[in-house]
């Protein structure tokens, strides 16, 4: 989906008939999720900016893109090519930039009225000095008139989580979530599918990477359940008798119910302030199924421990491969990305879990780098070669960051790595007293750079979901507010992946899965178990730099990864992959 000169002449012929200053797009979709259906890249039509994060701000003359700092080397770029500004995602810089388009002619600001939620239209109205008079809202048909040759709505075959992978059934979830609701006489309105999903331990694929339906669901006092989705399918959970639904229908409903004195509870960051619109009363609390999904129970902790072994598997064939043959076969970033998932696919993979990062030399500096036949670079002996990657399994979800150097690396590589190993190690080997928040956790990772004037500009670790969203609320770990103000609690899945970064040179980042666990040692605290279970490479380690601690925690690490999937190697019938292992996994 491309934005046309008339598709710009359309979206501007709006904003001059209702007198709309700026035109807002969020990089979000109409379910606030990162991976988009074809037809939901907005930003990405207008602008060719792909990142998970962003706004892309219109006006009659001319455009800006507002990103953080993870994307500014590759939007900067994106920039001089388009011809758009380059603003700072949430500084005070990006809402000037609007402000000053807004005009006694032009007042207003022009919203999608399903991909903002409740909370982004006050912010809105907060950083802009606008009321919510000011502001108008487009929604699909709007923008299927502004953008020809839309992508049709995605649609995928609704199947059943088997109660021995999903550990409760969703008649029971749903017991325990009514019993967390205070509000008498309420409906629950889940607008996030993830969250849907868990509920009703159901899963579908309608859009890559995820392993989710495009829906919402409304909970009823009564003890019905209405699940509405765009596109209709036979759907069945187990123990819920569910009622179906259009999502066109859905803003009626809750009109209907609250003519009948029945409130509606949402969570205003996931809910789209276009559904509400005709809602006079309704109450707004953080969700209960969020923090609910995110405490994983012990069958969904197992799954992921499968998971991350027949994952390793892959990973270790792959790394084995990089090393004896890469280079000899004039192996690029986008062949090795080809080379990795054949191997995830023989493991057991359903697909991968978002879209990998291949990236040799300069390109491993961006931190949400994606190859492509424009930037695609040959792997190298004298580069860097950073992969992140994962993959989504019938009981589980990975994510995976190897940082490598295919020959002999410099001696300022080596030790750039190493620190980023050694906070690295400090986040995985950490106890900690029970409502101690990812916030706290955030500078352990940071230290070692710290101490040589060195640091990264994202967080240090993410949610994940369990056969789910790679990327879970509320736990990370992190220097900004948020999740990273949540407390641990056992059975969250967080990972672990501090970095570093040198624009135009190379980018190095080491990333494990961990879950929460009771502390073996002390009553009360907690610590992280880690879950995925392949070496990191001893040729980007400088044992000098590590303490006694450290190192004897990557030996023990390593120990650990030869003892579980070696085995499994070994039954895989890679003997090249299971040599491999056994020299990457040999004590320092």
């Amino acid at each position: 989906m491309k934005v046309t000169d008339s598709g710009l002449e359309g979206l501007r012929a709006w904003m001059t008939e209702h007198k709309v200053g700026v035109c807002v797009f969020t990089v979000a979709d109409r379910y606030q999720g990162e991976a988009h259906a074809p037809r939901d890249r907005l930003v990405e039509a207008f602008s060719d900016f792909s990142g998970s994060a962003g706004l892309y701000l219109v006006t009659q003359k001319g455009s800006a893109l507002a990103v953080d700092g993870r994307y500014t080397i590759a939007a900067s770029q994106l920039a001089q090519a388009r011809g758009f500004e380059l603003l700072e995602l949430g500084s005070a810089s990006s809402y000037e930039w609007a402000r000053a388009h807004l005009c006694a002619q032009r007042p207003n600001v022009g919203l999608h009225a399903l991909t903002t939620t409740i909370a982004q239209a006050r912010l809105f109205e907060q950083k802009l000095g606008i009321k919510r008079t000011d502001m108008v809202l487009f929604g699909e048909a709007e923008l299927d008139s502004w953008l020809p040759g839309r992508e049709a709505e995605p649609t995928s075959t609704i199947v059943p989580v088997p109660s021995k992978i999903n550990g409760e059934a969703s008649s029971d979830k749903i017991r325990r979530l009514w019993g967390q609701i205070t509000q008498d006489n309420a409906a629950l309105l889940l607008c996030e599918p993830a969250e849907v999903c868990w509920l009703l331990n159901l899963r579908a694929s309608d859009v890559a990477g995820l392993t989710t339906l495009r829906g919402r669901l409304l909970l009823l006092p009564g003890g019905e359940v209405e699940l509405f989705t765009n596109v209709p399918r036979e759907v069945s959970a187990d123990g819920v008798a569910l009622t179906l639904g259009s999502e066109d229908q859905l803003t009626r409903r809750l009109e209907v119910l609250e003519e009948r004195g029945i409130k509606t509870i949402l969570d205003p960051a996931l809910a789209p302030v276009g559904l509400v619109e005709g809602l006079k009363h309704h109450v707004e609390q953080p969700s209960i199924v969020q923090h609910m999904k995110a405490v994983k129970n012990p069958a969904e902790v197992a799954g992921m421990r499968r998971a991350h072994h027949l994952d390793a598997v892959a990973m270790v064939r792959f790394l084995a491969w990089l090393e004896h043959e890469a280079l000899a076969q004039g192996a690029d970033e986008l062949s090795a990305e080809d080379k990795l998932w054949e191997y995830r696919a023989e493991a057991g993979a359903i697909c991968p879990s978002f879209e990998t990062i291949s990236a040799v030399g300069p390109n491993a500096a961006l931190p949400h780098y994606r190859s492509s036949a424009k930037t695609n670079r040959k792997l190298s002996g004298a580069e860097i070669y950073l992969v992140d990657s994962g993959g989504q399994y019938d009981f589980g979800t990975t994510d995976i960051t190897r940082t490598l150097w295919l020959g002999q690396p410099p001696q300022h590589i080596i030790d750039n790595a190493t620190r980023v190993l050694q906070g690295h190690i400090d986040v995985a080997k950490v106890e900690f007293p029970t409502g101690v928040t990812g916030q706290r956790l955030d500078s352990l990772a940071r230290h070692y750079l710290w101490l040589a004037g060195q640091d990264y500009n994202h967080g240090t670790g993410h949610g994940v979901g369990a056969m789910l969203n790679v990327h879970e609320a509320p736990p990370t770990i992190g220097f900004r507010p948020g999740g990273s103000s949540v407390a641990f609690e056992p059975g969250m899945i967080v990972s672990n992946e501090p970095g570093y970064y040198e624009a135009g040179d190379h980018g190095i980042r080491i990333e494990c899965l961990q879950v929460c666990q009771p502390s073996p040692q002390h009553d009360n605290w907690l610590g992280f178990e880690v879950l995925t279970l392949v070496p990191i490479q001893r040729a980007l380690v400088n044992v000098k730099l590590l303490s006694a601690p450290q190192l004897e925690w990557l030996n023990d690490f390593h120990q650990q990864v030869e003892d579980t999937i070696g085995p499994l190697v070994a039954q895989s019938g890679d003997k090249r992959a299971l040599d491999w292992l056994r020299e990457a996994c040999k004590p320092l």
